[in-house]
């Protein structure tokens, strides 16, 4: 069990600038918010390149949250697939129920089914797991979102 009920909301900070977060955190505050969920559509900025990793950002970000005290809810970034991905992979391209498949641009685009998907997917969340485990503040992951769009 968690010690408080969580309070908060999505929050992308990697969306916009850096010199807006503090700002952000001292909102919170006010509002009481005690928890964030973080890197929900972050895939192509953690893997620009397939199999090449940048974790740089969500550590700042993550260490920000830390030091303010907040409950972070970690996102698998999964929801929003990178451009690479696309051109690479065009199987993991949704198909509608029309048998039309999607291309590059949307949200919830990507096809659960897709072997590539599933792969690379995996691959991503594997990396986010062992960095973090063993974050105090990280205590809820989420995986994927909204479901229902495919």
């Amino acid at each position: 069990g968690l010690p408080t009920v969580l309070y908060g909301g999505d929050y992308n900070p990697d969306q916009w600038p850096e010199t807006d977060w503090d700002d952000d955190i001292k909102v919170f505050k006010q509002a009481d918010i005690n928890s964030a969920t973080i890197n929900a559509f972050s895939w192509a900025l953690l893997e620009p390149r397939e199999g090449e990793y940048d974790f740089e950002k969500l550590d700042h970000i993550v260490a920000k949250l830390g030091r303010a005290d907040f409950k972070i809810v970690m996102a698998t970034s999964t929801a929003a697939m990178p451009a690479w991905m696309f051109k690479k992979y065009p199987d993991v391209a949704r198909v509608d129920y029309q048998g039309r498949r999607h291309v590059f641009g949307q949200r919830h685009n990507f096809c659960p089914s897709s072997p590539n998907y599933r792969r690379l997917a995996g691959r991503l969340v594997d990396q986010l797991a062992r960095r973090y485990a063993g974050n105090s503040h990280i205590v809820a992951w989420h995986v994927n979102n909204e479901y229902g769009d495919n």
